[in-house]
């Protein structure tokens, strides 16, 4: 079995962690899911409601002596992401039945 892996950042205390998700071929490294009964017009619904549950707003200012900087925009907690997911029914499986189609791929920090 060929794992490819995720870098999520900043969801827990302490650093990364990550998580395995089955290649869907060719190295395209989406994340799989299973869940009993369900259908994929549901877990896109899911997936959907998950994915606007856990962004979250952030901003970053710097300044110097010579001037400053700042930013502010929205992340995919993913470990908010896969805890939506799991409450919903859903389970992180490299052979799962259910994937988003292609070319809409979440990466989440």
């Amino acid at each position: 079995m060929l794992l490819a892996v995720f870098v999520i950042s900043g969801c827990v205390e302490g650093g990364p962690f990550l998580v395995p998700a089955t290649s869907g071929g060719a190295g395209s490294g989406q994340l799989r899911w299973s869940k009993e009964g369900g259908t994929q017009s549901a877990f896109l619904q899911d997936r959907y409601a998950c994915l606007r549950e856990s962004q979250q707003n952030r901003s970053i200012a710097v300044v110097t002596q010579y001037g400053g900087s700042g930013s502010s925009g929205q992340v995919t907690d993913g470990g908010l992401f896969v805890a939506c997911m799991s409450a919903r029914g859903y389970a992180l499986d490299a052979n799962g039945q259910f994937a988003p189609p292609p070319g809409t791929e979440i990466y989440v920090r």
